[in-house]
């Protein structure tokens, strides 16, 4: 059997508990994941699309707009 190293940065960890958090409809707690995000981790652009949308879902254009 082969064996293989998945690795998983700490963004993405971040990314998939937001996932998780909006299939359960937990979207505060999606957006408080997302916000952990720091700038220079290479998923923060998707993060703040993520954000983007699920502020629009909350009908807060302007801050969706700002992401």
């Amino acid at each position: 059997m082969k064996s293989f190293l998945l690795i998983i940065d700490e963004g993405e960890l971040y990314i998939l508990a937001a996932e998780i958090a909006i299939d359960l409809d937990e979207e505060e707690d999606a957006i408080e994941w997302l916000l952990e995000i720091k700038e220079e981790d290479s998923t923060f652009l998707q993060a703040q699309l993520l954000l983007a949308d699920l502020y629009q879902l909350q009908g807060l254009d302007e801050v969706a707009e700002d992401k």
